[in-house]
């Protein structure tokens, strides 16, 4: 049961950072089009545009750090044995863990500076609360997911990421 609805979650979020990707790339595609040819761009293209793709970053690192296809270097880890290769999983996955839960700390610090300060954005003054607090919910995602996979890797199993076809052979 728990693992479906992890699942499920983990699936949400991988669509919900696609879904806001594309969002981003066709904000900025159409506002380039209506500013070459009308001289016209859509109001706020360039906050709106950053703020998405921040939450979407988020998004990208939660499911990374679940995963653990975040940027390694396995030149050690390949020349150790098998208990240093797990001792080497284990305090990379703990170091992980601890940045993402600052990260986390440090953007609902961030959320709540920004309330107190009623910044907005330029052209449409929409509140940047509410973007930084998405941003915010989606470092607790990566928390979540990351400590998750800290547990995983204590106990000695691995989470395999959802299989896909090479896109090359």
């Amino acid at each position: 049961m728990e693992s479906k609805l992890l699942d499920s979650a983990i699936r949400t979020l991988s669509v919900l950072a696609a879904l806001l990707l594309l969002g981003v790339t066709l904000l900025v595609f159409v506002s380039v089009l209506l500013r070459f040819f009308f001289n016209a761009p859509i109001p706020d293209t360039n906050d709106l545009g950053r703020l998405v793709m921040g939450i979407a970053l988020m998004n990208g690192i939660a499911l990374a750090s679940y995963y653990g296809q975040q940027i390694t270097m396995d030149t050690v880890w390949l020349a150790v044995g098998a208990r240093a290769k797990r001792l080497i999983d284990i305090v990379a996955t703990a170091v992980t863990f601890a940045v993402i839960l600052a990260i986390a700390w440090i953007m609902f610090g961030r959320v709540d500076s920004v309330i107190a300060s009623e910044e907005v954005t330029f052209d449409l003054a929409l509140p940047l609360w509410i973007f930084y607090g998405l941003v915010a919910l989606s470092a607790c995602a990566a928390t979540f997911l990351s400590a998750v996979r800290l547990w995983a890797v204590l106990r000695g199993r691995e989470i395999a990421a959802l299989a896909a076809a090479p896109a090359v052979d």
